[in-house]
């Protein structure tokens, strides 16, 4: 339900309010008491059931076992599922059965693949319509306008939601979550006696997405009056809520139809905040899940469009997403916002596969139909890596472009006659006739897209050009190097490193002539060690970096008196669910910051140094929060850290008002390192863009106070990013523009870095353009008031590039830039000089 948070209509709007302002509060009494029967009167269906019901109170996130290892995968055909459902469909249980089965006969059975597994995804919001199932759901199903329906929903589970009051309370069952509790029995029946059975019969892999509590079978034949769609009492067990917990989540299925995972979505739209009452999936619950194929991330709708969830996702070694997605109104106009939806659908799940090295590919299911009087459309796709198909695609109304593996084709075809604007006007008039009371009132096309993937198959071999690979391995892979020029005129480098199966951190001298020294292991790790990040101390070197495993997660702090030789045996700086750490030092003064999501919100905190990290002070949170309650508002991420002199900045991306901002907090010259950081104020200049989307900020400070700023920037209701730079002097207006000067117009450049040297400002990053992923570079002259146009780094290069940092200049040579190129198959790091 990503588009409801732009894109709800007033008949949306109006069933929310129509709920909170015409139903009455039942009374708190449920009537009976609860009384667990015993198991001996199960049905069989009720055996059959009992070991999936009970697993599906489980916790989140995949399979725990091996999570040490980078799995990769192997080949998997997976199907984006489109469904439309009617609601007629809703008579029964076994009606709403033959409905999905005619979906699948038509569209995913001629195409199972029988030498390899088989993964269906269907869409978000899946189970809308079900709750409406059986006889309590009759008169909401004949209702035109969704306002009515739920309000008949409501009346006729009067007694399920009796109940449930009773036993959760009021408070933890506001008014617009009970029509959504109220059918918890008959969601999980369908989920059980349709979606599990068809990974069985089929003997694939299963995802689906519906709005449930978690669950418990009882058998209690009073209890199954009050709670099933019949309203009657039953011979067999009744599934009741567990909690008041109820989620928007995927749950997957394996091919014997037990449940492997399941998986909350943890950004909500506004329509499920405050009208649903949804309730939030726990921060970083959305790991990967360890499918036999390959290591697999969901990202729920919205989930797809956040910074914080691909990052992390990308981390924890995910190869594959799913994004299954409840999108609105795919080529009407809307009033509010005239972008075109096809193009906001891609700032999400698609760019994501484009930018991340990670991500192999991302299914996306689509719902397509009027729900009542609200609508749900988009085509369903499965979006590739650009060298997994030579083949140019799109959605209707874009120009063909990489990366689409598959598309469903949607009502008609795309005109591809014409200027982009004629088109659009041709898809939009069709458009119009499937609304409510059109002339194709509600006759979607609901296809499937599949696609063969290979989730263990290497990037193709390709020239790397002129570029000097830093540690050449045969093994496993090389990738986030941090690098540091030191005192001595030398560098030093660090990096994870696969070759031994788990990720560890590896690092490698080059001394001053260019000579690259051989690449070691630094330091032992709980577990997976990710993201090293280097400073240097009164002639130490200093390493940071994160390990370990969910909830149990470490950012370690290691010192080197020997350039790098050997480190000690380290320092745990933070414990729990904490991420992305990043280090400054000035002198014998260095601070570390790093998210902590251990309390709920994601939070910058920080341990700082006064003597070169032989002692730390407390942990300390960089904008300590007032309420308690969690508030994905509050969150927080990517924090980034410069130190000059003895004034210390913090910059990083915040989420507020469901979008992601560039904020920083500063403490200035003659503060002590107890002394609280300012408020921190938002420094990204997109402050009339609606719902802008920022990341990958990199702060740097200048002698004379001027700030400067590089950030990803997405602003605009299109498909591509930008490289940011943005310079904030003492005094003056600030400077603002785009790192990439020309010919970028539909393509994305991503995570930028700058590096500063006296009056110069050197910038990188990674760009898109024609798609494939390269680095470029631009050289400001003027302390970044003004920058030259950008260039290729390596203009012979083939193969892919991800990831570029500044190594400093050494004496009389040109700052070097260090990157991710996958010309032999595989992540390598490799060396190149900016032209002087």
């Amino acid at each position: 339900m990503w588009s409801i948070v732009r894109r709800m209509g007033r008949s949306s709007l109006l069933l929310f309010s129509g709920i909170y302002l015409r139903i009455t509060l039942p009374p708190l009494g449920f009537g009976r008491a609860f009384r667990p029967s015993a198991f001996q009167n199960r049905s069989s269906l009720g055996w059959a059931l009992l070991g999936i019901s009970l697993v599906i109170s489980a916790g989140c996130g995949g399979d725990e076992r091996d999570l040490n290892e980078d799995m990769g995968g192997g080949p998997v055909r997976v199907f984006a599922v489109g469904l439309r459902s009617l609601p007629e469909d809703m008579e029964s249980l076994e009606r709403f059965k033959a409905s999905i089965h005619a979906i699948i006969d038509a569209e995913v059975r001629p195409h199972l693949a029988t030498d390899r597994p088989n993964f269906l995804v269907f869409p978000e919001n899946t189970g809308l319509l079900a709750s409406f199932i059986g006889e309590r759901g009759a008169t909401g199903r004949s209702k035109t306008d969704s306002t009515a329906a739920f309000l008949e929903l409501y009346s006729s589970y009067q007694d399920a939601i009796d109940y449930y009051v009773g036993i959760f309370g009021e408070d933890a069952l506001p008014l617009g979550k009970r029509a959504s509790m109220a059918p918890t029995d008959i969601l999980m029946r369908s989920l059980l006696e349709v979606f599990a059975e068809l990974a069985e019969e089929t003997g694939a892999w299963v995802a689906v997405t519906y709005n449930i509590a978690e669950t418990e079978e009882v058998e209690d034949s009073a209890l199954a009056a009050m709670l099933t769609a019949g309203g009657e009492a039953t011979d067999g067990p009744v599934y009741r809520a567990k909690s008041a917990h109820l989620p928007n989540q995927t749950l997957i299925f394996d091919p014997e139809g037990e449940l492997h995972s399941r998986h909350e979505k943890e950004y909500l739209v506004p329509a499920e905040e405050s009208a649903l009452q949804l309730d939030y999936g726990p921060l970083g619950n959305l790991g990967r899940a360890r499918l036999p194929f390959g290591e697999v991330g969901v990202v729920i709708s919205k989930d797809a469009w956040m910074p914080d969830v691909l990052d992390r996702l990308a981390l924890s070694g995910v190869n594959l997403l799913l994004q299954p997605e409840a999108f609105s109104g795919w080529t009407i106009e809307h009033a509010d916002d005239p972008s075109w939806s096809p193009d906001v659908v891609n700032e999400g799940g698609y760019a994501a596969v484009m930018k991340y090295a990670e991500f192999k590919a991302n299914v996306l299911p689509c719902l397509s139909m009027n729900f009542f009087d609200l609508i749900f459309d988009c085509q369903s796709a499965v979006w590739v890596d650009p060298h997994l198909s030579d083949e140019l695609k799109a959605f209707v109304g874009q120009d063909p472009m990489p990366g689409f593996g598959a598309v469903a084709p949607w009502v008609i075809d795309d005109p591809q006659t014409g200027s982009l604007d004629e088109r659009r006007a041709i898809l939009r008039a069709e458009g119009e006739k499937l609304l409510p009371g059109g002339s194709r009132e509600n006759d979607y096309a609901y296809h499937t897209a599949f696609f063969d993937l290979d989730l263990g198959a290497p990037f193709p071999e390709r020239s790397d050009g002129d570029v000097e690979l830093l540690a050449p391995s045969d093994r496993g892979e090389q990738r986030r190097a941090d690098a540091i020029r030191l005192g001595d005129g030398t560098a030093f480098v660090a990096f994870e490193d696969t070759r031994d199966g788990a990720s560890a951190i590896y690092g490698l001298r080059i001394q001053k002539d260019g000579r690259v020294g051989e690449a070691r292991k630094l330091v032992e790790s709980r577990g997976r060690a990710l993201r090293p990040r280097l400073a240097e101390s009164d002639g130490a070197i200093l390493l940071v970096f994160q390990d370990g495993e969910r909830g149990e997660r470490r950012i370690r702090f290691h010192r080197s008196k020997d350039r790098g030789e050997s480190f000690d045996q380290g320092t745990s700086i933070a414990e729990g669910e904490v991420w992305v750490p990043a280090i400054a030092s000035e002198g014998s003064k260095l601070t570390i910051a790093f998210v902590d999501m251990t309390s709920g919100a994601s939070r910058v905190h920080l341990r700082e140094s006064d003597d070169g990290g032989l002692s730390f002070g407390p942990i300390r949170a960089l904008e300590p929060l007032e309420e308690s309650t969690y508030d994905p508002r509050q969150n927080q991420w990517a924090p980034s850290v410069a130190r000059s002199g003895d004034r210390t900045a913090i910059a990083f991306i915040g989420f507020h008002s469901f979008a992601w901002g560039v904020y920083a907090a500063f403490r200035e010259p003659g503060e002590g390192p107890e002394a609280p950081f300012s408020q921190p104020v938002r420094v990204d200049d997109a402050f009339d863009a609606v719902e802008p989307i920022h990341s990958d900020p990199q702060i740097q400070l200048l002698g004379d106070g001027s700030v400067l700023l590089a950030h990803t920037d997405l602003r605009v209701r299109k498909e591509d990013y930008d490289a940011r730079f943005r310079r904030i002097p003492v005094e003056g207006e600030p400077t603002s523009f785009s790192l990439a000067s020309s010919d970028t117009e539909g393509w994305s450049q991503w995570r930028p870095f700058i590096e500063v040297d006296d009056e110069k400002v050197y910038a990188v990053f990674q760009d898109f353009r024609r798609g494939r992923n390269q680095i470029r570079y631009a050289i400001s002259s003027d302390g970044g008031i003004s920058f030259s146009d950008d260039r290729a780094l390596v203009a012979d290069s083939e193969a892919d590039a991800f990831s570029p940092i500044l190594l400093p200049r050494g004496e009389g040579l040109a700052p070097s830039v260090l990157f991710e190129t996958t010309g032999t198959g595989r992540r390598q790091l490799a060396l190149r000089a900016l032209p002087h």
